[in-house]
């Protein structure tokens, strides 16, 4: 299953709304169409992964590349609503510690 991008700006902030799988497959057009979209004017970065039913390594890979290029804007990637295995998975990895993983109530 490939996944669905939809994104939309308020202020500075781009929020981003991920559903299907992000797996090695669909890695390399993740990045791609977020790189379209983010900018020096979108400082912070909110992916809503609410849809997302599977992540492998790859897909958290795909994270962490993402996140490198908000930080380069000097902006923040802040991560809501993942299902707790993908939570699990991002904290146990290096990427864990320079990925904010928040509930949507808490934004």
């Amino acid at each position: 299953m490939s996944f669905k991008l939809h994104c939309r700006a308020v202020g500075k902030t781009l929020i981003a709304c991920v559903t299907g799988n992000l797996i090695a497959g669909n890695r390399i057009s993740l990045v791609n169409k977020l790189n379209k979209r983010i900018s020096k004017d979108d400082i912070n970065v909110i992916l809503d992964i609410t849809g997302v039913k599977y992540i492998d390594s790859m897909g958290i890979g795909d994270l962490a590349v993402v996140s490198s290029v908000i930080k380069k804007y000097c902006g923040q990637l802040t991560i809501i609503s993942p299902r707790r295995e993908i939570t699990e998975l991002i904290s146990e990895t290096v990427y864990g510690k320079h990925i904010e993983i928040k509930e949507a109530e808490e934004v």
